[in-house]
């Protein structure tokens, strides 16, 4: 019941024209819609999204402990995403300003990055310095318009649901 929801059945003119700008980037230029897909907005197939060169955390590889699983990470859903942060999976980004302008300009190109992050497919061989991950180029409004039109897909009523309410709270 988000605001995305009511515009996908209704129709887009239910969503700002600062929304629509956002949902047409999401889907087009900025490719989010390549790892956070409809209807959940996520994926089911872990991703190297290039946060760093040396991970800390190893990610799949944990449990794997295959090299090529290094930096790997669930890829979560979207829906409610405006209530779920802090973001990433070690809470790096307190907010999805700061996760839409990381996309936009800090990329790292760590061996492992997927594909769909780097300018060139073949990374085998060329030196970490020579890697060239894609910079989104979006600008101040464009960033904004993918943020606004990612808070479109809270669901405000199931927030505030009792039925769906904290049942250890007193």
């Amino acid at each position: 019941r988000s605001k995305f929801d009511r515009a996908q059945s209704i129709g887009l003119r239910h969503l700002s024209e600062h929304e629509r700008l956002g949902r047409t980037l999401f889907n087009g230029r900025a490719g989010c819609v390549q790892c956070h897909s409809f209807p959940f907005f996520d994926s089911t197939k872990p991703t190297n999204n290039g946060l760093e060169i040396d991970y800390k955390d190893k990610g799949v590889a944990t449990l794997t402990e295959k090299t090529t699983d290094q930096g790997m990470f669930k890829t979560p859903s979207l829906r409610n995403i405006e209530v779920t942060g802090p973001y990433m999976h070690d809470g790096r980004f307190k907010t999805l300003d700061e996760v839409v302008e990381f996309y936009n300009e800090k990329i790292q190109p760590h061996d492992q990055l997927d594909e769909s992050f780097r300018k060139t497919v073949k990374w085998d061989g060329v030196p970490v310095s020579k890697r060239e991950p894609i910079r989104l180029e979006l600008n101040k409004q464009e960033r904004d318009a993918v943020v606004a039109f990612m808070k479109t897909l809270t669901d405000y009523p199931l927030l505030h649901d009792d039925r769906f309410s904290d049942p250890f709270k007193k």
